[in-house]
């Protein structure tokens, strides 16, 4: 059942353990979006397939796997990335990638900003492509962003080339009136 990066692996009466074995055995290092029946939405961080650690609702580590044990996924995403949560709650010591000293030069938009009212509409749009891991997906765009540049990182998580024009096409129409 496990799929390629962008895929979305539909869950059905499955707990959070089941769904991060199925990714752990990928060996890979990335972060795997959860959202709960009740909308609840959780991030499990992986390291060289090693659940390193977790944040759901309030908690972190631990905690935030054993709450989430109690509730039901009905979608799961995994996005290959090293961009980890630094957190001092990991699971069994796992040591973290350690972040270049260095700071890349920020990059300024390129165009005109994606508002937060434009976001509003873009991840309700978002929703009808990707459910309801959209308002996750959007959470993950740099604060400030041009308008086309967003658009193209959203359309990136559609896996049909088409919708994903389609989503680009209306989402403009949000954007730039």
């Amino acid at each position: 059942m496990l799929r390629t990066a962008r895929n979305t692996l539909n869950m059905a009466e499955n707990q959070i353990l089941d769904v991060i074995s199925q990714y752990l055995a990928s060996e890979q290092t990335g972060t795997i979006m959860a959202v709960f029946e009740d909308n609840s939405l959780g991030r499990f961080y992986v390291v060289s397939g090693v659940l390193a650690t977790a944040r759901y609702r309030n908690k972190e580590g631990r905690e935030a796997v054993n709450m989430a044990k109690s509730v039901v996924v009905t979608t799961a995403r995994f996005h290959e990335n090293a961009d980890l949560v630094r957190s001092g709650d990991l699971i069994d010591g796992i040591a973290l990638p350690q972040v270049a000293s260095e700071k890349l030069p920020s990059s300024q938009p390129v165009g005109p900003q994606l508002t937060n009212v434009m976001k509003a509409g873009v991840v309700d749009l978002l929703m009808e492509y990707v459910g309801p891991v959209a308002p996750l997906i959007m959470s993950d765009l740099p604060d400030a962003i041009d308008i086309e540049s967003a658009l193209d990182q959203l359309a990136s998580e559609i896996d049909d080339a088409k919708s994903a024009a389609e989503f680009v096409r209306t989402a403009r129409r949000i954007t730039l009136g």
